[in-house]
């Protein structure tokens, strides 16, 4: 097969679009850290049964140049609309956003490589870590009369 100068031009280019491996390397790293913590915390966040899992660019690996960040979704069992009686995890008092959002990040909040680092606000719609490579941690709950489980 014959080779052709534009092949070769095509291939340096690609090489330098994509995330360096280095960069791809701390990304599953901080990944897999942050979500170790949040699924497996105590206190309120235990009580969520929270499962994570990645979505976005770079689950796709359509991430081009750079990582811009990772996102995680972590699916809270959790049946909404929730109020002060079921479905609550066993609290008696109801899960509102802030709450869930709390619940979430204190594990984040108390690690130390994490602390100060961790972000997100009343109008939020995700918890914010910045480490250099940000992690967007989506919260999400069942929809009320989802069956599966």
């Amino acid at each position: 097969m014959a080779g052709h100068a534009l092949s070769n031009h095509f291939t340096a280019f690609f090489r330098n679009l994509n995330p360096g491996s280095s960069f791809i390397s701390r990304a599953a790293s901080e990944h897999a850290t942050v979500t170790h913590l949040i699924e497996s915390a105590g206190g309120e966040a235990g009580q969520l049964a929270p499962h994570c899992f990645l979505q976005g660019s770079y689950r796709q690996e359509t991430a081009i140049y750079t990582i811009n960040d990772v996102d995680i979704v972590v699916l809270c069992r959790l049946w909404q609309p929730v109020s002060g009686g079921g479905g609550n995890g066993g609290s008696g008092r109801a899960w509102d956003r802030d709450r869930i959002f709390t619940a979430i990040a204190t594990p984040l909040l108390a690690d130390g490589r994490y602390r100060g680092k961790v972000r997100f606000g009343p109008t939020s719609m995700c918890i914010k870590v910045d480490l250099g490579i940000k992690l967007e941690i989506l919260p999400v709950v069942y929809k009320s009369g989802n069956d599966e489980q």
